[in-house]
């Protein structure tokens, strides 16, 4: 997901078969609000997929805090985790290899974009360096879309960092047992504030 308001959000559902990566399904819009854009996430979401759903990938500056009140990605985890989602994780922002791992997938055969993805495929030609660095990929007004896609796939293959999916859960069952209940006896809240600290963790 790359955050926006003003800006759109886009989102992309992405699939791994054998080799092949596929992106199935987006969502671009904008000037709703955090909870109601993750909202509209989980109902672009079938039921019985959610919970194969392993990871969520949210672009980092939606974990800043501006102020006293919840960040962009606590309200989106929220929502995520009220509906058997996970909460999201800070997405890998390095414009460079994302624009790499993109390329080479394509260039292999092993990226699958689906014909419903529409604005994803409008905006991949657009992308191109920036004159004075042709190794850095330059910003423009509509790259949401491509943003989106490439955190998926840049964070997917982010290598030596255990991912928040699999060790939050530890920390879930642990606070779980020092007070004498089981994960399933846990609030919403607590479980997504639990999600949080690793999330803030992962970004120190």
């Amino acid at each position: 997901i790359d955050w926006g308001f003003q800006h759109p959000m886009s989102c992309h559902w992405f699939a791994r078969v054998g080799k092949i990566t596929k992106v199935y399904r987006e969502r671009v819009e904008n000037l709703h609000s955090a909870r109601a854009q993750a909202m509209e996430i989980v109902e672009r979401t079938p039921k019985d997929e959610r919970k194969l759903i392993d990871a969520i990938y949210l672009s980092p500056d939606a974990f800043q805090h501006k102020s006293e009140q919840d960040s962009f990605a606590e309200l989106m985890g929220q929502v995520f985790v009220a509906n058997g989602m996970p909460y999201p994780e800070p997405a890998d922002d390095d414009r460079k290899h994302g624009a790499q791992c993109m390329y080479d997938l394509m260039k292999d055969g092993e990226l699958e974009i689906d014909p419903q993805c529409t604005n994803l495929i409008e905006t991949i030609p657009m992308v191109c360096t920036e004159d004075d660095d042709p190794e850095e990929v330059e910003k423009f007004d509509g790259d949401d879309s491509w943003d989106s896609c490439r955190y998926g796939l840049k964070s997917r293959q982010r290598a030596g960092q255990r991912p928040i999916k699999e060790y939050a859960p530890d920390q879930v069952a642990k606070y779980a047992a020092s007070k004498g209940n089981t994960v399933e006896d846990l609030d919403i809240n607590t479980t997504a504030q639990l999600h949080r600290r690793e999330s803030a963790r992962e970004m120190e």
